[in-house]
């Protein structure tokens, strides 16, 4: 259990912004030729298509649709994609939960 809250404080609790400080101190602000490259990008992708095939009915912080895919490409992210429990090496047993490990990934945005 104490494993789950740990990971939980990697993230806001909304679950949509990384909560470790310092974490995006480094990501540097899209240029604005990146951000013509994604206004046009918002002009040619239609919204309510990748919102069905997203699964949402709204963008994070209900930002418009340009403001979402500058999100997407400029943000870091962390994501935790669930937990890997057994023994390691050679006599991992699936049952067992003798060890147990998060399975995560930080996202980068442009550096």
């Amino acid at each position: 259990m104490h494993l789950v809250e740990g990971l939980a404080t990697l993230v806001a609790p909304d679950g949509n912004d990384p909560a470790i400080d310092g974490f995006a101190d480094k990501a540097r602000p899209l240029s604005p030729a990146e951000k013509a490259m994604i206004a046009e990008a918002a002009n040619r992708l239609d919204e309510q298509v990748t919102k069905r095939q997203l699964g949402v009915d709204h963008w994070v912080h209900d930002v418009s649709w340009r403001e979402a895919l500058e999100l997407l490409m400029s943000r870091p992210t962390v994501n935790i994609e669930g937990l890997v429990g057994g023994t390691p090496g050679r006599a991992a047993r699936p049952s067992s939960l003798t060890a147990r490990s998060p399975n995560s990934t930080c996202d980068s945005s442009p550096t």
